[in-house]
């Protein structure tokens, strides 16, 4: 039984997935759980919990077809780095731009990030021009 279980799974993961069918223009990310007011509103422990799973949704979106280099440059640029230190980067940026606090954490997550991260900036840049 494990091993047609196990063989399920393979199959299902050689699959193209929908993302990987889509053409990225057309890729709509739907509104997330949080606004960025109440990111920084959330206790520290809430926060940490939060840029947990906000950033190994970033490492396992490979799995759905994002490109793996962008990825890979976030993960070098976190390396090292504890929850806590990131949850201070977006903090600290999100203090420092009260004008977005409108928008979703994750997407002020992503700005946060590429403000520390110049490699993946200079991704960012090089396949939007």
């Amino acid at each position: 039984m494990l091993g047609r279980s196990m063989v399920l799974v393979a199959l299902l993961l050689s699959l193209p997935s929908a993302a990987q069918q889509k053409d990225q223009k057309e890729l709509r990310v739907p509104n997330g759980f949080l606004s960025s007011q109440q990111f920084v509103e959330l206790p520290e422990e809430r926060q940490r919990a939060y840029v947990m799973g906000y950033v190994d949704g970033i490492r396992e979106s490979v799995m759905f077809g994002v490109d793996g280099a962008k990825v890979g440059a976030l993960h070098e640029c976190l390396g090292g780095m504890k929850a806590s230190q990131i949850a201070a980067i977006i903090t600290k940026y999100l203090r420092e731009h009260p004008e977005k606090w409108h928008w979703d954490a994750k997407l002020t997550a992503d700005n946060a990030l590429l403000n520390v991260c110049p490699g993946l900036q200079q991704m960012f840049r090089s396949a939007t021009h």
